[in-house]
């Protein structure tokens, strides 16, 4: 999960994110360093502030099918196994 990656691509530097949700900007890179565990609600705060979903963050980390990888309908949702408690996490993906 590269959060400054997805910040970046939002147009939007890191000082920009911590003033828009009211963190000093050392605060937020601290927080969001490769070695830290991130809650839902400061990763749903950095995602309404750049103006993306959650799952966008973890984007990086779902295996996508290549062309010749056969597409099953009842394949489900991509899945990421959580490092923590090893529960497997779902997401769905909209695209617009």
């Amino acid at each position: 999960m590269d959060i400054m990656k997805v910040i970046k691509e939002h147009g939007m530097t890191q000082a920009q994110v911590a003033h828009a949700i009211g963190m000093h900007p050392k605060t937020l890179s601290n927080t969001i360093a490769p070695d830290r565990n991130l809650t839902v609600n400061s990763l749903r705060k950095i995602a309404n502030a750049i103006g993306c979903s959650v799952a966008d963050f973890f984007a990086d980390e779902v295996s996508q099918p290549s062309d010749s990888t056969p597409v099953v309908e009842d394949a489900g949702l991509p899945t990421v196994t959580c490092p923590h408690c090893g529960h497997e996490v779902r997401f769905s993906v909209t695209v617009e």
